[in-house]
């Protein structure tokens, strides 16, 4: 008779996305809102797609920092055909990340009391985020699964940072 088996780590990986999915679920409506068009779930599909890619990017960040304009930046690089459009992706992005954070998988940083800070300490500064140290551990439980997928991120050349003109 046909059987299903699953090591450990495929049902933490299940378990995993499943409390993600649901977690999307719970605020479809303010991801998706109400489409109403002729081909319904195509529309949904794109939309889905779009933000299941960027989910994808915020969780490969790991242990990173990101901020909205990061996101932002990884969105243009989807197809056209999923990406969320230029208007509406900034709204969608910063209400993916606050059902994140309200769901416990990401969390705003702070500066640390030792770190170093140059130019304008109390310059109205953007957000950066990551994920919750719960969330990392799990992802880590995950490892073997993503083995071929650490080394292309890894890989990734860093993103220049601008300090005034400098």
């Amino acid at each position: 008779q046909p059987q299903l088996a699953f090591t450990r780590q495929d049902v933490r990986r299940m378990r995993f996305y499943a409390g993600l999915q649901e977690v999307l679920t719970q605020h479809e409506r303010r991801l998706f809102g109400k489409i109403t068009e002729e081909i319904l779930n195509t529309q949904q599909d794109k939309s889905r797609l779009g933000v299941y890619y960027l989910l994808d990017w915020m969780l490969r960040r790991g242990e990173m920092e990101f901020t909205v304009l990061g996101v932002i930046a990884a969105s243009q690089q989807l197809s056209a055909k999923i990406a969320p459009t230029q208007e509406v992706a900034p709204e969608m992005i910063h209400a993916v990340i606050d059902i994140l954070r309200a769901g416990e998988y990401l969390n705003v940083v702070g500066n640390e009391q030792d770190q170093v800070q140059i130019g304008d300490v109390n310059a109205q500064k953007e957000p950066r985020y990551k994920l919750t140290a719960r969330r990392l551990a799990e992802l880590r439980g995950l490892a073997g699964a993503f083995a071929a997928e650490a080394v292309a991120l890894q890989s990734a050349p860093a993103l220049a940072q601008k300090i005034g003109p400098y």
